[in-house]
Parts: C-alpha cells; sequence; structure tokens
C-alpha cells in the first residue's frame, strides 16, 4: 500500500467513529434563489442549512452533499458524521426536490416544480463560499448521486458561473455501484489542499467501511480509489507524508 493511501487512511478511515451528526455543530442558513426545472416556472428564494463542526474556521473545507432526504440511511447519516468530525461543513441538497419558496405551505410546496439539482449545486456553491468556506466539494449519495460529478466538468460550470467564479475543487459519487471520483481546476486545488482531499478521501473511506469495522475491504478500497483519483493532482500526490 502507498503512502499516499496510508495517508488517507490515517486521516479518517481508521478513527474513531464520531458522535452523532449534529453534536457540537451549529447550523447557518444559506439563503438562495431557486431554479425550478420547469420552463415557465419562476425561481423564488429558498434558505438550505450549513452544519458546521465547532472547529471549523473560515477558510476551511466543506462538502455539498446531493442525496434523498426521503429515504432512511443510518449509513449516510454516519457519513455526514465522519465528515464533520474531519472539520469539514456539509450542506445537504435534497435531490429532485419540489421548490420551496417563501411562504409554502405543505400543500403548496408539494405542486411546486422540482429544483434544477445542477444549477441548485452551484448557487449553493457560491452561498458556500460567501458563508466562509475555502475547497468545496461535490459528493453525491443513493439514487440519482451520478450528478454530483457532472458538476466539476467546465462546459456546465461555464453555463452557470461566470469566469473566474470559484469552482468545485473536487466530486465524488457513492452509490451501489462504482464509486467516482473526479477533480476540479487547478485554480481550486490551494495551499491546503492536499491534506483537505486526503482527509475527505479517509473519511469516504471510513463511512464505506461501515464505521464499527474501518478495516473492512470496502472502506479500505473506496479510500485508496479517492486518494487514486485525486493524487493525480500534482499538489495532492507530492505533498509531505
Amino acid at each position: 500500500m502507498s503512502r499516499l493511501i496510508r495517508a488517507a487512511l490515517a486521516a479518517g478511515c481508521l478513527a474513531a467513529m464520531p458522535a452523532a451528526a449534529t453534536e457540537y455543530t451549529r447550523f447557518v442558513p444559506l439563503p438562495y434563489v431557486a431554479t425550478p426545472m420547469s420552463a415557465d416556472a419562476t425561481g423564488c428564494a429558498g434558505v438550505a442549512l450549513m452544519n458546521i463542526p465547532s472547529t471549523w474556521q473560515p477558510g476551511d473545507a466543506a462538502v455539498l452533499l446531493l442525496t434523498d432526504w426521503s429515504l432512511r440511511d443510518p449509513r449516510r447519516d454516519a457519513l455526514v458524521a465522519v465528515l464533520l468530525e474531519e472539520r469539514a461543513a456539509v450542506v445537504e441538497v435534497a435531490a429532485g426536490a419540489p421548490t420551496h419558496c417563501d411562504g409554502d405551505t405543505e400543500a403548496t410546496s408539494r405542486l411546486a416544480p422540482p429544483e434544477d439539482p445542477i444549477a441548485l449545486m452551484f448557487t449553493l456553491l457560491d452561498a458556500t463560499r460567501r458563508a466562509g468556506a475555502g475547497l468545496v466539494v461535490a459528493l453525491g449519495y443513493g439514487p440519482g448521486s451520478g450528478i454530483a460529478t457532472q458538476v466539476v466538468r467546465e462546459e456546465i460550470a461555464a453555463r452557470h458561473l461566470p469566469p473566474g467564479a470559484p469552482r468545485f475543487a473536487a466530486a465524488a459519487m457513492m452509490a451501489d455501484g462504482e464509486p467516482a471520483f473526479l477533480l476540479g481546476p487547478p485554480s481550486e486545488r490551494r495551499e491546503a489542499a492536499p491534506e483537505r482531499l486526503r482527509r475527505f478521501c479517509g473519511a469516504l473511506g471510513q463511512a464505506a467501511g461501515d464505521a464499527a469495522e474501518t478495516q473492512r475491504p470496502e472502506g479500505l478500497r473506496t479510500a485508496a480509489l479517492c486518494v487514486a483519483a485525486l493524487g493525480r493532482a500534482p499538489e495532492v500526490a507530492e505533498a509531505p507524508r
């Protein structure tokens, strides 16, 4: 096993399982304008919540987690908990959720067209950066999670963001099949990127290893695949070990 993979595992995969995902954290509202998927619908104001661990400082990493809130999933909850433990703020994004507008009732929000998940990811990227986050990673978990890996493609980012605007530093997908990991543009790999990306890979490995058995092959393999993909960046591959 390479030193780079061992570094990722030491950063998160072999750590003890953290406490509940909302213990010792605070929530910061992120106002945004929703973008419905229906072409004839107008956007409206919405608010997402940024879950921030107590040790988090401005400039630290954040993860936009695209997931299906309607499904009860203890492993997803464990994933959020370990990301927070690794000092990353987490913003959960509902895949295919109805557009929620100010003044909505439960009945009217169900009738609203769903938000465009890709547009929402870029909108929340901007909101997360304005809230103080540095490096931001897109992470898809469960059904529909493949959308998350699209946001690091510049041809897609350019449709939603102006030139020079911050991009996603990396993207990952964890579903029932093979996990996927993609790097963002070099401009988003700053001085702290090597450590933060390794810790991100370690956190995914720990969550995939089912927490109680952190040595499980699935977790080790997930961390190794993540490091192999993100390690293509010289800033990560050549970082001190």
